[in-house]
């Protein structure tokens, strides 16, 4: 599961339940400690998933090439 906006409000609920139901979680940021910071909660909570953070910023990289080479890999 790709979550944006994880770290905080909607997105972080949506990665904690989805986490709960088993998903593996996908969180992209802007801050990377912040990220690291809630999949490492969310990684000691829902121990049986793999969790992996994008550092991303959507408001300055827009190009379809950022895209692909930051997060399709």
């Amino acid at each position: 599961m790709l979550v944006t906006g994880g770290t905080d409000g909607i997105g972080l609920e949506v990665a904690h339940q989805m986490a709960a139901e088993g998903a593996n979680i996908c969180m992209v940021g802007r801050t990377k400690s912040k990220v690291d910071q809630k999949l490492k909660e969310i990684q000691e909570k829902y121990q049986k998933i793999k969790t992996r953070g994008l550092i991303f910023d959507f408001a300055k990289q827009c190009l379809i090439s950022d895209y692909k080479s930051h997060i399709a890999d």
